[in-house]
């Protein structure tokens, strides 16, 4: 009798013991298919980012030109919209690009903000020396309230390899600031595919009239590089400073920081006031040059968070 006593009062932990290994088994199966469906509805839109092509050859996705911006805005169903609805103050009209639009909302599971999405000024699928095929987006935006209209270039490459967990965060790229004076006006062409280098692409900025090409390449590591090939260009790790022709670099960089892309490659600095150039050299260590006194003093480099 104290023995069938026992076996029963064992029963009770033994199923408690069944259901729990139920409950976490179930659990696991619950996320298994919660990756795989984030996964397969992250994928759903990306034919339609890996192809997408210009409307047309001339194709504008940006323009703040008193004259003719409105004119885009007035198109019915043309897909333009007001930047002064995200960005106070920007009179300019920006094309939504609905393949971008539709990769956004489904990576962000629907809750981007309409007026939040952000123009892109290339948008298709590159594949890098080593074979690595991507979706490249270059994102582009103005910047309010400094001494002049700065266009910032962002490119991403939103598809990190498999496996992509939910709302995984873009690999970053250097961006690409583009400084122009208050009264200049900008158009911005949508960017084609390079049909000769599976690896590149273009797009084109119309400054003032004059128009520059801006050449994109995806790299093996899944970063983006933009060069214009005009005007004068600054490398500062983090991020690359361009001045289209015609304009003047601004006060708050070091002019021989500058070189012309066209035929030089622009050595790596950090942001400085002019008479100061700042690098890292071979050693590891930060050199900080005083132009103006001609003097040259190095110090322990700090951490960058990655350097193209």
């Amino acid at each position: 009798m104290v023995a069938t006593d026992a076996k029963r009062s064992r029963r009770p932990w033994f199923r408690r013991t069944l259901i729990g290994l139920a409950v976490l088994v179930s659990i696991q199966f619950a996320y298994w298919f919660y990756q795989a469906g984030w996964y397969w509805w992250n994928r759903l839109p990306t034919p339609a980012a890996r192809t997408y092509t210009p409307p047309t050859t001339q194709h504008v996705v940006f323009d703040d030109d008193p004259q003719t911006y409105p004119q885009l805005l007035s198109l019915a169903g043309g897909g333009y919209v007001s930047q002064a609805t995200s960005i106070p103050g920007s009179n300019s009209a920006a094309y939504i690009n609905p393949a971008f639009d539709r990769y956004t909302r489904a990576r962000t599971g629907g809750t981007f903000p309409a007026k939040y999405v952000s123009p892109v000024a290339f948008l298709h699928e590159r594949i890098s020396p080593k074979g690595n095929r991507r979706i490249v987006a270059v994102n582009f935006g103005v910047v309010k309230g400094g001494p002049d209209k700065t266009i910032v270039f962002l490119p991403e490459v939103p598809d990190r390899p498999l496996p992509t967990p939910p709302n995984a965060r873009p690999i970053m790229s250097q961006q690409l600031e583009m400084h122009r004076a208050t009264s200049s006006i900008t158009r911005i062409f949508d960017g084609v595919a390079d049909p000769n280098d599976s690896s590149r692409f273009t797009f084109v900025v119309e400054h003032n009239g004059r128009k520059t090409v801006i050449r994109g390449e995806l790299r093996d590591d899944d970063r983006v590089m933009l060069t214009p090939a005009a005007g004068q260009l600054a490398d500062y790790y983090t991020m690359r400073v361009w001045v289209p022709p015609g304009e003047s670099i601004p006060p708050i960089y070091e002019p021989t920081c500058f070189v012309d892309p066209a035929t030089t490659q622009p050595s790596k600095y950090f942001p400085s006031p002019r008479g100061i150039r700042e690098h890292i050299d071979d050693k590891g260590m930060l050199v900080i040059e005083d132009l103006k006194r001609k003097t040259t003093r190095s110090t322990p480099a700090p951490s960058l968070p990655f350097v193209p």
